[in-house]
């Protein structure tokens, strides 16, 4: 009995121990036997904030044109150009009061007229701000209503990314562009 006693008495010391030293030091974890139940420690609260991570229901908005476009592909979407300074038909990125980011959308259901403009699908365009997109899409509502020779579009807003569906396409193929930026959007 006395040789258990003080094998168990020693066991105990070094279990308690390990658990002082892993207090002390966060990093050096105790070493438990199965023959000893241990607590569980909690850790220390970090000063930190931590950076938010989305969670598989509440992903992330894209923040780029071209994600943006990608988030909302349709199974007819057949190409996404990414609108560049040397590319842009409207000669407008990154000018003053203009989009700072776009995304021409390429649908199999519409005829392109031109090279990457809105008659092709769909377009998604960053602004600086949001007034700057609900600028934009008011002027180009103006635009429209005085020329209806022009064509048409709808228009879905969110902070400020535009995003621009020609009327071309049917109201049901415009709409499922429109309900998946809302989706994204709401999110």
């Amino acid at each position: 009995m006395g040789n258990a006693f003080r094998a168990g008495t020693l066991a105990l010391v070094l279990v308690l121990s390990g658990c002082s030293t892993a207090a002390s030091n966060p990093t050096i974890a105790p070493i438990t036997s199965s023959a000893t139940q241990s607590t569980p420690s909690v850790a220390p609260a970090s000063t930190a904030t931590p950076s938010p991570t989305p969670s598989p229901t509440q992903p992330a908005h894209p923040t780029t044109a071209t994600a943006w476009a990608k988030a909302i592909r349709q199974p007819k979407t057949y190409k996404i150009v990414t609108i560049t300074e040397k590319n842009d038909p409207n000669d407008s990125i990154g000018r003053p009061g203009k989009y700072i980011d776009a995304a021409a959308i390429f649908d199999k259901r519409v005829r392109c007229q031109s090279k990457l403009d809105i008659t092709c699908g769909a377009k998604i365009e960053i602004y600086e701000d949001a007034d700057g997109a609900r600028a934009r899409a008011a002027y180009i509502d103006s635009v429209i209503k005085a020329a209806p020779i022009l064509g048409s579009e709808w228009h879905e807003l969110a902070g400020p990314v535009l995003l621009r569906v020609s009327g071309k396409l049917r109201p049901s193929w415009a709409k499922a562009y429109r309900q998946a930026f809302r989706k994204i959007a709401d999110s």
